[in-house]
C-alpha cells in the first residue's frame, strides 16, 4: 500500500512540474522571444514566402500563410507547420481600404525601408506587419525583399484626371497632383500624352508640361499622325478620377499594362514611380543581371546603374537594358520599354506586377505588341536601333583576362589552348599591354606585339586590346594625346569648367567627351 502511494505521489508530483514548466514557458519566455528585423530590409515581410524547417542538417521548404502580426517573433530552429497554433493575432483593422488588399498585391509605401508606424500613417498609408519566419543566418540565405508594411490603400489619389482629349497622335490627358507627396519637389501638373504610333506600337509619355526636363537624346522613329488599325486598344480614367491607364490586346481583352489599382503616379524633381500588373509571371530582361533567364516575381529588385561588378546575382553590372518581354498565359508575347537613363530600381512583386523608379527625367514608355517574342525583338529594336551586323569571327571562342604581363606569356596561353584542342577563334589583351596605363602606348614588356600580332593571324586567329575611355593626366607635356586633347578642348568638364578628374580601376586619369565630334574625329583620323 505504502509503495503505491509513493508511486502516485510521485507521479502527481511530475505533472505539476510539467504543467508549472508549461505555463511559465508561455508566461514569462515567449514575449521576450527576441524580436526578428531582416538587417537587410527591416520593414519588408512575406505572409506566402519560404519557411526552412531544420532538421538535422537537411532543409525542407513550404509555403507558410502567416497572419497579420504586430510584433514579429524571431523563430529559428523550430518546426512550423502549416495551420498549427503559431500565428498571433493583433487588433482589428478598421480601414477596409487596407484590410481588403491582397499581400501580394501591397504596393510599397516605403521605399526607404526604415519608416515607422507613425511616419508611414502620416503619409496616408496602411501599417500592417506580417510575421518574418526565417532561418538562422548559417543557413548562407539571403533573403529577398518581402512583403511592405507600409503600403497604399487603396483609395490613395495621387494624381487625379482634369481632362482628356483626342490629338492627331493618339489621345493626351491633364493630370494635377491633389494628395501631399512623401517625397520633396513634387510636380503638381503633368501631361499625359499616349501616341498610337504603328498597328503594333504605343508610346505613352509622362512628363513636366511647365518645365523642360531631360530626355534620352535616341533618335527614335518620327510620327506625325496616329494608327487607327491597331492591336490593342487604350483606356484612361475619367475627370476627377485618379489617374490610371490600361492597354489591352484586342483579340483577347487581357491586359498587358494595367495601373488600375496598383500604386498610385509618382512624379517628383528626382524620384518618379509607376507601377503596373502583369498579365503574367513569366517576365525576361531588364538587363544587364547575372541570373536566370526567366526572372522571380516573389519581391525581387533589379537595379539598373552601369558599374564595373563582378557578377553577383542581381548587381547591376556594365549595361542598362530598361526592357522586359512578357509570356503570357495564351502564348502571345508583349513587350515595354522604358526610355530613361537615369539610375532605376525594378521592382517584381508575385501579384504579378512590376514597378519602375528612377531618379530624374521622364516617364516615357514604348509598348510592343508582338505577338510573337521574336516579333517584340524587332518592334523594339525599330525604336532604339538595329544591331550592326557582326563580323562572323566575331561569334568564335574569345579568351581575355587582365594578368597577361607579357608578350610572350599572352601567347603561351594560345599555345596550351590549341594543345588541348580547343578551337579559339580571338584573343585579347587587358591593359596590362599598356605603358603606366596610357592608352595608346605599350609597355617593353609588350615590345614585341607586332610580332605577337602576326604569329596570331598566321594562325587564323584575330586580336583585340583593351582601350579604356580615361586619358592618364600624369604626364602633361610629354604624353600626346593628353595635350591634344587639351588643346582641342575634348574632355568632360567639372562644375568649374576644369577637365573632370576620374578613375578606370585605380588609375587618376580624365574623361574624353565621347558625345564630342573633334573627339571622335581625332580619334579615327589618329
Amino acid at each position: 500500500m505504502a509503495e503505491s502511494s509513493r508511486i502516485t505521489f510521485t507521479v502527481l508530483l511530475s505533472l505539476i512540474v510539467i504543467v508549472t514548466v508549461l505555463l511559465w514557458f508561455n508566461a514569462v519566455l515567449v514575449p521576450y522571444v527576441k524580436v526578428f528585423f531582416n538587417p537587410c530590409n527591416s520593414t519588408r515581410d512575406s505572409s506566402a514566402q519560404q519557411v526552412y524547417r531544420v532538421s538535422g542538417n537537411q532543409e525542407q521548404h513550404e509555403v507558410y500563410e502567416a497572419e497579420i502580426v504586430e510584433t514579429v517573433y524571431i523563430v529559428n530552429d523550430i518546426k512550423l507547420e502549416k495551420n498549427k497554433q503559431n500565428r498571433i493575432n493583433q487588433r482589428p483593422e478598421n480601414n477596409p481600404q487596407c484590410i481588403n488588399i491582397r499581400n501580394e498585391d501591397r504596393f510599397d509605401c516605403d521605399p526607404e525601408g526604415a519608416i515607422t508606424q507613425s511616419n508611414c500613417e502620416k503619409r496616408g498609408c496602411c501599417w500592417r506587419p506580417v510575421l518574418r519566419l526565417t532561418v538562422n543566418q548559417s543557413a548562407g540565405i539571403v533573403p529577398p525583399l518581402n512583403v511592405p508594411w507600409c503600403y497604399y490603400p487603396s483609395n490613395y489619389e495621387g494624381y487625379k484626371v482634369n481632362k482628356v482629349y483626342n490629338t492627331k497622335l493618339g489621345l493626351n490627358a491633364d493630370l494635377t497632383r491633389t494628395t501631399p507627396s512623401p517625397y520633396p519637389e513634387a510636380i503638381t501638373d503633368l501631361t499625359v500624352e499616349i501616341r498610337y504610333e504603328t498597328q503594333s506600337r504605343l508610346r505613352i509619355k509622362i512628363y513636366d508640361p511647365a518645365t523642360v526636363r531631360y530626355e534620352v537624346p535616341l533618335n527614335t522613329p518620327d510620327v506625325s499622325q496616329a494608327v487607327n488599325d491597331t492591336l490593342y486598344t487604350v483606356s484612361v480614367s475619367k475627370p476627377t478620377e485618379r489617374f490610371s491607364v490600361s492597354v489591352i490586346r484586342k483579340d483577347n481583352s487581357v491586359a498587358l499594362i494595367n495601373t488600375t489599382g496598383a500604386s498610385p503616379l509618382t512624379f517628383c524633381n528626382q524620384f518618379i514611380e509607376l507601377s503596373s500588373f502583369l498579365p503574367s509571371s513569366f517576365i525576361y530582361g531588364l538587363g544587364e543581371h547575372r541570373g536566370p533567364l526567366l526572372h522571380n516575381v516573389n519581391w525581387t529588385r533589379y537595379t539598373m546603374w552601369n558599374k564595373d561588378n563582378p557578377p553577383h546575382e542581381k548587381a547591376n553590372l556594365y549595361g542598362s537594358h530598361p526592357f522586359y518581354l512578357v509570356m503570357e498565359n495564351d502564348g502571345k508575347s508583349h513587350g515595354v520599354f522604358l526610355l530613361n537613363s537615369n539610375a532605376m530600381d525594378v521592382i517584381l512583386q508575385p501579384a504579378p506586377a512590376i514597378t519602375w523608379r528612377t531618379i530624374g527625367g521622364i516617364i516615357d514608355l514604348y509598348v510592343f505588341m508582338g505577338p510573337t517574342p521574336g516579333e517584340v525583338i524587332q518592334q523594339y529594336t525599330e525604336v532604339i536601333g538595329h544591331s550592326f551586323m557582326p563580323p562572323y569571327w566575331s561569334l568564335g571562342f574569345h579568351l581575355c583576362r587582365w594578368g597577361y604581363k607579357t608578350a610572350n606569356e599572352t601567347l603561351a596561353v594560345v599555345e596550351k589552348n590549341r594543345q588541348a584542342g580547343i578551337p579559339q577563334d580571338v584573343q585579347w589583351n587587358d591593359i596590362d599591354y599598356m605603358d603606366s596605363k596610357k592608352d595608346f602606348t605599350y609597355s617593353t614588356e609588350f615590345g614585341d606585339m607586332p610580332a605577337m600580332v602576326n604569329t596570331l593571324h598566321n594562325k587564323g586567329m584575330h586580336y583585340i586590346m583593351i582601350m579604356d575611355p580615361g586619358i592618364s593626366n600624369k604626364s602633361p607635356g610629354n604624353y600626346g594625346p593628353y595635350d591634344l586633347g587639351i588643346k582641342l578642348d575634348i574632355f568632360i568638364k567639372d562644375s568649374q569648367g576644369k577637365p573632370l578628374i576620374g578613375k578606370v580601376g585605380l588609375f587618376i586619369n580624365i574623361m574624353g567627351n565621347l558625345t564630342s565630334r573633334r573627339f571622335s574625329t581625332v580619334l579615327y583620323f589618329s
